[in-house]
């Protein structure tokens, strides 16, 4: 158990020959994926109201995760179930999702402060039995940035991708972060989160701000059903089978700039991308 600080994040912009690109993971989400392969000639790109130009698309389909998975401990949540249920999903998700041996999970386990529990770890077991189900307060916001800090130490491969999975209720009463600031966070690092919650707070304050924070990082929220024992994750596993890695030219610019990436190439389709890119 280590309580973690929170640092400066840093950013996924590059400079090349005078030519700024950014990298940046999207999903195309199709109704049916068998029936559309996208191609980087079909994405339009604007980044700050100006066009750029599309350098590559790589599909993260065949990538091992690289991930932190983020666990509110906070007693009084509104799963159904209570905590137990919350403990319960995540450690159906670490059984249905995670590779053995392969995937490399980091867990910390939120409440009266950032707990860092396990890292770099291959046996999602491991993590499971990790999980805690006690606390008083939540801190989702201070935990989002400091595992985005945690992703960013860690050396980039071709062979993984980055993400963060957070199992909450959306409550957050105790952190120094707010939900603005683990946006940006995300946003620069060019981190995307999936977030797991109960259907009870999705149409409540607490679903919409969850809505918004995965949203904006171009993840997705998921809100479970009170009923969770035949739990399967199909949503997500076609979310992460669809994702690729943008990198694209983009305009001379500075500091947090408007980011749209659409699929011209097939209008049943959507892109869900961040709603911003960060240039140093």
């Amino acid at each position: 158990m280590k309580r973690l600080s929170l640092l400066i994040v840093g950013s996924l912009v590059a400079l090349a020959h005078g030519q700024q690109t950014a990298s940046v993971p999207i999903i195309v989400a199709a109704a049916e994926p068998s029936s559309h392969s996208v191609q980087a000639a079909d994405l339009k790109v604007e980044v700050n109201h100006q066009s750029a130009t599309v350098v590559s698309l790589t599909s993260f389909a065949s990538k091992q995760l690289q991930y932190v998975l983020i666990n509110d401990r906070r007693v009084r949540t509104k799963w159904p179930g209570g905590t137990e249920q919350q403990v319960n999903v995540a450690s159906k998700f670490l059984k249905q999702v995670v590779a053995v041996g392969a995937d490399i999970g980091t867990l910390i386990n939120s409440g009266d402060g950032v707990i860092l529990d396990a890292q770099n770890e291959k046996d999602p077991a491991k993590l499971a039995s990790k999980l805690d189900r006690t606390g008083l307060y939540s801190t989702l916001y201070d935990a989002i940035v400091a595992s985005t800090q945690l992703l960013m130490k860690e050396p980039t491969s071709a062979d993984y991708r980055k993400v963060i999975f957070l199992f909450c209720d959306g409550t957050d009463n105790k952190s120094h972060i707010s939900l603005e600031e683990a946006i940006r966070a995300l946003q620069k690092a060019s981190i995307p989160i999936f977030i797991f919650a109960p259907s009870e707070v999705e149409k409540r304050k607490n679903g919409e701000q969850l809505r918004e924070l995965a949203d904006q990082a171009g993840g997705r929220t998921y809100f479970l059903p009170p009923d969770t024992r035949h739990l399967v994750f199909d949503d997500l596993k076609r979310d992460l089978a669809q994702s690729f890695l943008l990198t694209v030219s983009i305009p001379p610019s500075k500091g947090m700039s408007p980011l749209i990436v659409t699929d011209l190439g097939n209008s049943k389709t959507s892109v869900r991308a961040a709603s911003q890119v960060f240039v140093p």
